[in-house]
């Protein structure tokens, strides 16, 4: 049996930003989290708003060079 995460954010109905822009923050946090399932619902929620691939693609890029670039400031403080 198969179960299911259960963390769409259904107790966060109303985050106080713009939805897409809150699907955005979920997605990049998904991405570095690799947690694939809630990539592809974020993925699906972003294009529902009206997102492109490309777009969706970009926020992926963004998020991944800004924890790279975390990372690379703790190794310079070490």
């Amino acid at each position: 049996k198969v179960f299911r995460p259960g963390l769409r954010m259904n107790i966060i109905g109303k985050p106080g930003i713009a939805k897409v822009d809150f699907e955005l923050m979920c997605f990049a946090i998904s991405v570095l989290a690799g947690c694939g399932q809630c990539m592809t619902a974020h993925a699906n929620e972003l294009r529902k708003a009206g997102l492109s691939n490309e777009g969706i693609q970009s926020s992926l890029k963004i998020a991944s060079v800004l924890n790279a670039g975390e990372e690379a400031l703790k190794i310079r403080e070490l």
